[in-house]
């Protein structure tokens, strides 16, 4: 049996505090930015694509862009304009970069910590993996007609140096959306 986050619907009195708390610009970093690499491959393939109405089509085509073009490694570096410009990350580097670009294509959007697991989450009502007291994952969420939208861009391939990182399909793996 599969098992479901419960995500709840936002009501309308709280549409602003969204807008302002998760339009804000990420860490930083404007379009102009990223390497050019990602903004070859990456950035142009968005530019026919509206905001508005193609929200989830465009969390899509990142979310895809980075778990499959990456490859997943602990020992990415910590900046995130090197790991993307490597073409390198962890879970929560994917997350932060595609919440950066979401950002700054005006989509709300913002990063989760957690899995669902041992440890209860009273703000959500769903349980977290974690170890000593830190989420075991990182996600992004995306706001679009009233609700949140869940996409994993972890890279689905280890770097091949990498001898003692987690395969990413170890953690990565939570309920279908």
């Amino acid at each position: 049996p599969s098992v479901r986050l419960p995500f709840r619907r936002v009501q309308p009195h709280h549409l602003a505090h969204v807008a302002q708390e998760y339009l804000r610009r990420h860490a930083g970093v404007s379009a102009d930015m990223w390497p050019t690499i990602i903004q070859l491959e990456l950035l142009d393939g968005l530019a026919g694509l509206n905001p508005e109405t193609d929200t989830l089509k465009i969390a899509e085509h990142i979310e895809k862009y980075i778990a499959t073009q990456f490859l997943y490694s602990k020992s990415a570096p910590a900046d995130i304009l090197k790991a993307f410009a490597a073409k390198r990350a962890k879970c929560d580097q994917a997350a932060s970069g595609m919440v950066a670009i979401l950002r700054e294509k005006h989509i709300a959007s913002r990063v989760v910590g957690g899995n669902l697991g041992q440890t209860k989450n009273d703000d959500r009502g769903s349980y977290l993996l974690t170890r000593d007291g830190e989420p075991l994952h990182a996600y992004v969420e995306v706001y679009f007609q009233g609700q949140w939208h869940r996409f994993d861009p972890t890279p689905v391939r280890k770097a091949p140096d990498e001898k003692d990182a987690t395969e990413p399909s170890e953690y990565s793996q939570f309920p279908p959306k």
